[in-house]
């Protein structure tokens, strides 16, 4: 018993799939899917699409058959349906993420809100070992704006000043 083949205008095929005309004509063009004579076979077509288009390729006419094909494949989807456009569209979400960050980032650096780590690690270093200097040189000031200071009162005054360097030093590790 053979069945009878259902052959299709362009046009009426392209309704059928819910894209544009020129889609189909596309898919003709990179032998996606193929005619029979000027027409196209239905459910050939269908299987030839299906198996040679990716699913970022498809881009949906906007009638109402199509919205409602959409939304039947959303909910075919969102049942357990083709997990191939699931991961494609999952990964492609990831890459689209990836890329919007790093030209948020891109756009920070290059407009001056964010500073290389490794400077800013640099410039912290170089002003926590300046401020510690000038610290430890208090006590001599000490004693030579304050001649009164004795030798054991300018040590005294140096070791409370190592001693809350070296406690700052400590909450830092």
């Amino acid at each position: 018993m053979t069945t009878k083949r259902k052959l299709v205008s362009m046009r009426a095929y392209a309704k059928h799939r819910g894209v544009t005309v020129e889609a189909v004509s596309k898919a003709v063009k990179t032998s996606r899917i193929s005619l029979v004579g000027k027409k196209v076979d239905v459910a050939a077509a269908d299987r030839a699409w299906s198996a040679n288009t990716q699913p970022g390729q498809m881009a949906v006419k906007r009638t109402r058959t199509a919205s409602k094909r959409t939304r039947k494949a959303s909910k075919a989807q969102a049942q357990g349906g083709d997990q191939t456009v699931n991961n494609y569209a999952s990964a492609r979400a990831r890459r689209e993420d990836y890329l919007a960050r790093m030209a948020q980032i891109d756009f920070e650096q290059r407009s001056g809100n964010l500073i290389d780590a490794t400077e800013a690690k640099a410039a912290w270093f170089k002003l926590i070992t300046e401020a510690k200097t000038r610290l430890l040189a208090v006590p001599i000031k000490c004693k030579s704006r304050l001649p009164a200071l004795s030798a054991l009162d300018v040590s005294i005054i140096e070791n409370l000043i190592r001693d809350e360097l070296q406690e700052l030093a400590d909450v830092g590790h």
